[in-house]
């Protein structure tokens, strides 16, 4: 800004109110920077609740996997011993179907080899 020059010095008017201008100004942008850094320690009280918030929420999906995996594997070593339990009945199934066919041809050797049972018809205890 250029003042013109008055008798002892500059226009007195004009440079008071070129200040009040500059005055106005800096307070304008004073505001607007104390706004600013207002907004800006907010957004960084956001962010350090967000950040917070990311770490649990991860630390949560963590354990979660974590557990998810135990319980696959729990489930995976019941459903062995299921198996190898009914592996275990099929053979003893097999193994008791056998001894009841041994068991019932010998009866059935028995009893064609026995006398032809009496008539009890008029005996005391005979039905």
């Amino acid at each position: 800004m250029n003042f013109p020059l008055r008798f002892l010095g500059y226009d007195r008017r004009q440079v008071d109110s070129y200040l009040e201008v500059q005055v106005r100004l800096v307070e304008t942008l004073s505001a607007k920077n104390k706004h600013l850094e207002e907004h800006s320690r907010r957004l960084e009280e956001q962010n350090a609740v967000m950040s917070s918030r990311e770490a649990a929420v991860a630390g949560a999906m963590i354990e979660a996997q974590q557990a998810a995996a135990r319980q696959l594997a729990a489930a995976r070593a019941e459903a062995d011993r299921v198996v190898a339990e009914a592996a275990w009945l099929e053979k003893r199934l097999a193994d008791v179907r056998a001894e009841t066919v041994r068991f019932a041809e010998g009866i059935l050797q028995n009893l064609r080899a026995a006398p032809p049972a009496e008539d009890v018809s008029d005996h005391p205890l005979g039905a």
